[in-house]
């Protein structure tokens, strides 16, 4: 994370990893055959994949949004770690997913971040882009959002 969201973080700092190289790989080849990805795409290959297949499924200044990822991925808990990535998977760090929704406004600023995040299973990406809208996007399957009944206005 960058530093000066450090500096200006309101209330307690919640524990965050940050990656190693070696574990970042290791993440970037299961995402690759999760997505049934071949060859050798690289990290930025990677990253337009997701921007260029995801489905739409709410707004952060929507406050169901986090209620909508907990219904697309029914195994995330509050105490499940997920991976946050704002530099096209070459920094990843590892945050509790209780202390990413309480301290998002900390996490992700408006205007100036682009955040892809996912967890251990590697089986989908949820994209928070820059201006607000939050994508989806399980493997190499395309989902509907009405298959959740996900509230995204």
């Amino acid at each position: 994370m960058e530093e000066f969201k450090i500096k200006n973080w309101e209330g307690e700092i919640p524990f965050i990893y940050e990656l190693t190289q070696e574990e970042i790989q290791k993440l970037l080849l299961k995402l690759k055959l999760k997505f049934f990805l071949r060859g050798n795409i690289s990290l930025n290959d990677f990253y337009h994949y997701i921007l260029k297949h995801n489905i739409t499924i709410g707004n952060v200044f929507n406050q169901q949004i986090f209620n909508n990822i907990k219904k697309i991925c029914p195994h995330i808990t509050d105490e499940t770690y997920i991976y946050m990535d704002f530099e096209n998977f070459k920094k990843i760090e590892k945050i509790k997913f209780r202390d990413f929704v309480k301290n998002f406004n900390n996490i992700w600023y408006p205007e100036v971040d682009d955040l892809t995040i996912f967890d251990d299973y590697c089986e989908w990406v949820i994209h928070f882009f820059h201006y607000g809208d939050v994508g989806f996007v399980k493997g190499h399957e395309l989902l509907l959002c009405n298959k959740y009944n996900l509230n995204i206005k």
